[in-house]
């Protein structure tokens, strides 16, 4: 498969090193050499990247590349440089390298990259006269792919590890610099029974109206980033679109007429999975616990469920109704693109790729909780190494879910002649990354999707508006979720009080996604917090309108002076006019002529305006 190298700004600056050569077009066969996996053995010691590439003779040729060492003066003013402005860290903790810190670095004489072949020493065993050789390009091209993963390596190369230099003036701490990717373990504990303590509660079953589950993917792509590093053979967003909406076509929710009555009869259900998550067996029990009906495929409980109306339910076992209600909560989910991957390390070098419900959208959790209110603990369970295991409580219900999310996912898409990385998102195939070009791909993987996860954490940014009659100041506070009857930390107090250390890094991250929707929180944390964002009104027009709702597609907190707060959710609203006689049907529907009788209006606070003057 065809990919692009150089897919970030700097991974591009990398390979500014093989510019204005062409000796007998040596670039575009080096490029093919990288494409088709002859580059094998990459390894970097120090300031040396060695490797071997396949060429046309038997043994392959051995490929040796050089770059300059930074001396201990010029790893000094680095680190003071990134010290100096927080906005350095941030990005490069998300694995972004800030033009900013380059371009301080080319100003004090500093050659992060190389800037022409000059600027390298490298040497290939292949007969080829040309420096550099086809062989020694098609390196170059997959360094640059390491390095759009991982910019940190561009210091590295130097023989200088700028996270481990930071760590030595007290402004990190070890693993730090790691991202932290979910651990299976941490979501499994010894297999159990205990009695399950939840109680069918018919108010909040009443309130469940899976018809209000927005559609999502619109606004789900809007928060992912769509040109992923780690998937350099194209857009991976616009896959991502496409497989959304092929799920959301395959959904059928029609219900069988056929209603068999071992629905009615079993009392208790068991669903086990394997340590990769998939499906081994369903087993149901009557209130005897005699044998009710089993199922060793996932197809065939599927379509026993979907004999199952929700208006008859009272017939069932709590039970069987929270199981019910669980499978038609991801049916709905993923007829409407409300669901998101998360990443999972089974073992070692193992992973995995769930779907979960899109619990940033605050209907999508409202609906979700309310279904996990009413669904037993105790449904699933693990069997593999000749164990049992339970889910952790916290993980009951969203192991349940995902079990048919993941199956409408798996069906619902027509990518069946995959490359690893589509099959780790939509096939549910555990995946290893132990190769020089994928050992970055689990980081990468886990910063793209940590933008839909920022408000699971403990600590969460905040943004608060003030109204300075006749200006706007904008700050961001950070909240200990598990305190909140506690004062927020202010971003001045998460710099200057070594008491918050321990998460001014994560915060550091989480304000680098912001910042990229909301470009003046840059200014925040470059200033440690010190200086307000302040804007006059016709400024923050802009702010209220266009970036505000994109940031509450994170999930996270927006207060606004009260006079604001229904501005930034403009509001479809409706006016019914009147007949002739000044009477209006007593029914309950409406008819299509009063639909078109409507005046459709947007509500604006207390404003209301036709849709030609709202656009």
């Amino acid at each position: 498969m065809r990919k692009s190298y150089g897919n970030t700004w700097w991974g591009e600056q990398w390979l500014h090193a093989l510019h204005h050569i062409d000796y007998s077009n040596r670039l575009p066969r080096g490029r093919t050499y990288a494409n088709k996996g002859a580059v094998r053995d990459i390894q970097i010691e120090e300031n040396t990247i060695s490797a071997k590439v396949q060429g046309t003779r038997p043994r392959p040729y051995k490929v040796q590349l050089e770059i300059p060492l930074f001396t201990a003066n010029e790893k000094a003013r680095i680190i003071q440089a990134v010290t100096a402005n927080p906005l350095f860290l941030s990005k490069l903790l998300n694995r972004e390298l800030p033009p900013e810190l380059y371009q301080a670095c080319v100003d004090q004489g500093i050659r992060i990259f190389p800037r022409s072949w000059n600027d390298l020493d490298g040497h290939c065993s292949c007969p080829d006269w040309a420096v550099p050789c086809k062989h020694m390009a098609a390196v170059l091209y997959l360094v640059a792919n390491e390095i759009d993963k991982n910019p940190f390596l561009a210091f590295e190369l130097h023989d200088f590890d700028l996270f481990q230099g930071l760590a030595g003036v007290g402004y990190t701490s070890n693993g730090q610099k790691g991202v932290s990717i979910p651990l299976f373990s941490g979501l499994i504990q010894p297999y159990q029974i205990w009695p399950d303590t939840q109680v069918w509660d018919d108010g909040f079953f009443s309130d469940i109206d899976f018809s209000k589950l927005p559609d999502c993917r619109d606004q789900l792509l809007r928060v992912l980033a769509p040109n992923a590093v780690f998937y350099p053979e194209g857009d991976f967003g616009k896959t991502l679109r496409s497989v959304y909406s092929k799920v959301a076509k395959s959904i059928t929710a029609e219900v069988q007429e056929d209603w068999d009555l071992k629905l009615e009869q079993t009392e208790k259900i068991e669903i086990v999975l394997n340590h990769h998550l998939e499906f081994l067996q369903c087993d149901c029990t009557d209130e005897k616990g005699d044998p009710c009906i089993s199922f060793r495929e996932l197809d065939d409980l599927v379509a026993w469920l979907r004999q199952a109306p929700l208006g008859r339910m009272e017939h069932l076992s709590e039970e069987m109704r929270g199981l019910i209600l669980t499978f038609r909560l991801a049916e709905k989910l993923a007829e409407k693109s409300a669901y998101i991957p998360q990443l999972l390390e089974l073992e070692k070098g193992q992973f995995l790729i769930r779907w979960l419900p899109a619990y940033l959208q605050e209907d999508v959790w409202e609906i979700a909780d309310l279904v996990e209110m009413l669904t037993p603990t105790t449904l699933l369970s693990y069997q593999f190494y000749q164990k049992r295991w339970s889910p952790t409580e916290e993980d009951a219900f969203p192991a349940l879910v995902s079990l048919f999310i993941n199956y409408f996912v798996q069906k619902g898409h027509d990518l069946w002649d995959v490359d690893p990385m589509l099959s780790l998102f939509f096939t549910g195939k555990v995946t290893r990354f132990d190769h020089f070009e994928t050992r970055e791909h689990p980081s990468a993987i886990q910063l793209w999707l940590n933008r839909l996860y920022i408000t699971d954490k403990h600590y969460v940014p905040v943004i608060l508006v003030e109204d300075l009659d006749g200006a706007f100041r904008v700050q961001i506070v950070i909240e200990d979720k598990t305190q909140s009857l506690e004062a927020p930390i202010s971003l001045r107090d998460l710099f200057a009080d070594d008491t918050h250390k321990a998460i001014r890094l994560e915060a550091l991250r989480d304000l680098s996604h912001l910042s990229d929707y909301f470009p003046q929180i840059s200014l925040l944390t470059a200033s440690k917090g010190k200086e307000d964002l302040i804007f006059n009104p016709k400024e923050f027009v802009d702010i209220l309108l266009n970036i505000l709702p994109t940031i509450r597609l994170f999930a996270i907190t927006v207060l606004l002076p009260k006079a604001l707060r229904k501005l930034i959710r403009p509001q479809l609203s409706m006016q019914l006019k009147g007949s002739d006689n000044g009477t209006a049907t007593a029914s309950s529907f409406l008819s299509l002529e009063n639909m078109l009788r409507f005046q459709w209006q947007v509500a604006l606070g207390d404003q209301l305006l036709s849709p030609e003057e709202f656009l």
